[in-house]
C-alpha cells in the first residue's frame, strides 16, 4: 500500500534509506541517526510531502518531496526515493 509519510514513519524510513545507499551503486556508509536527520530536514517545510509504501512486513521504500509553486502552476519536487534492496 502507498499512503502519505507520517512522523511516526521516520525510524522505519531511516532505516529503508540507510539499506538502500549501503547497497551498489552508490554503496555509501550512511547511519541510521545521519539518515533520520536527513529525512526530518527534508521534511520539515510545510511544503513537503512524503510518501511510503509498505507491507505487511513494513514500510519497505521511501519518497520525500516538496510541492512548490512553478511559472505554470505547482510543480512535485523528489528529494529522495529509495527501496530497501
Amino acid at each position: 500500500m502507498i499512503r502519505r509519510y507520517r512522523a511516526d514513519d521516520l525510524n522505519a524510513a531511516a532505516a529503508v534509506f540507510t539499506a538502500a545507499f549501503a547497497a551498489s551503486p552508490w554503496n555509501e556508509e550512511w547511519s541510521v541517526e545521519i539518515s533520520r536527520t536527513r529525512i526530518k530536514e527534508l521534511m520539515s517545510s510545510p511544503q513537503s510531502i512524503g510518501y511510503v509504501y509498505e507491507d505487511s512486513s513494513g514500510i519497505k521504500a521511501i519518497l520525500c518531496g516538496r510541492r512548490l509553486t512553478y511559472l505554470h502552476g505547482p510543480e512535485y519536487v523528489i528529494d529522495e526515493f529509495c527501496v530497501s534492496p
